[in-house]
């Protein structure tokens, strides 16, 4: 596994602000009101200090060898092949008869290359935020609105990185394909992270996992890079019960254990 440790200041040019102002209930037009650009210069002003205080974000990636089987991945390790079921939209996008799987991204098994058919896992977590008892609460949510940004700007730091060093695309280019993160609307199901730290063992970036899944600390991002040119963002939506049976057998597990990673369940 690749690991990196950065410094606030290092992920500055990855920070997604828009996302940011968001958190603190801004749209639109008043993303560019002057209470927006004042949260915004307090908030760089927030990192520098984070910095000072020896605030890290850890982050890993490897890239693996990977193809599709139907609507399953297949990770080919060393010593074992690993497969991650995903799940298909049931509706499409408006005015598209594309049913989207983030193993359309792969090529099938039956057609398997070494070249371009490749896989990245990464993982990422903020870690020394010293959220201090003597802190307001505007304090601590700015500290923590702040962890979570770091953690997605070393996601689409190693996003880079991943292209550049295993496929060749050049660091200074827009991005080349996607990275969906586990819990996002086209990756909803959380156990996927059990998979994914077989993978890049999370321990070695400080990020434990609790029985759903989830990571702790909670400024934490883990997922999948695909470098195909047509991947897309998309939400899976509400899951079907038919769909979602086939996919706890694919995945090995009971439904009803199963229910606990995955919220939107289209109920029969």
């Amino acid at each position: 596994m690749n690991v990196r440790i950065y410094r606030p200041t290092d992920l500055l040019p990855h920070v997604d602000w828009t996302h940011f102002l968001f958190a603190w209930g801004f749209k639109g037009e008043a993303m560019r009101s002057k209470e927006a650009l004042d949260l915004k210069a307090e908030a760089q002003e927030a990192l520098q200090e984070m910095e000072a205080k020896g605030t890290q974000v850890k982050a890993g990636f490897q890239i693996v060898d990977a193809a599709s089987e139907g609507d399953d991945i297949l990770i080919y390790l060393t010593s074992e092949t690993l497969r991650l079921p995903c799940l298909r939209q049931q509706r499409g996008d408006k005015g598209s008869d594309v049913f989207r799987c983030l193993a359309d991204y792969l090529a099938p098994a039956s057609r398997r290359h070494p070249i371009g058919n490749r896989l990245g896992i990464f993982a990422t977590a903020t870690h020394a935020l010293q959220l201090e008892e003597v802190m307001t609460e505007y304090q601590r949510l700015l500290l923590q609105t702040l962890a979570d940004r770091l953690a997605e700007a070393a996601a689409e730091r190693v996003h880079h990185e991943a292209l550049f060093h295993e496929w060749g695309k050049p660091f200074d280019r827009p991005l080349v394909g996607i990275r969906p993160a586990v819990g996002y609307p086209s990756l909803p199901d959380m156990s996927a992270n059990f998979l994914l730290d077989k993978i890049i063992d999370f321990n070695r970036l400080g990020i434990q996992l609790t029985e759903n899944g989830m990571m702790i600390p909670h400024a934490a991002v883990s997922g999948l890079i695909f470098a195909h040119h047509e991947a897309k963002y998309f939400n899976v939506g509400v899951i079907s019960e038919e769909q979602f049976n086939d996919y706890a057998r694919r995945k090995g597990m009971t439904p009803q254990a199963l229910r606990k990673f995955i919220p939107n369940v289209e109920k029969t």
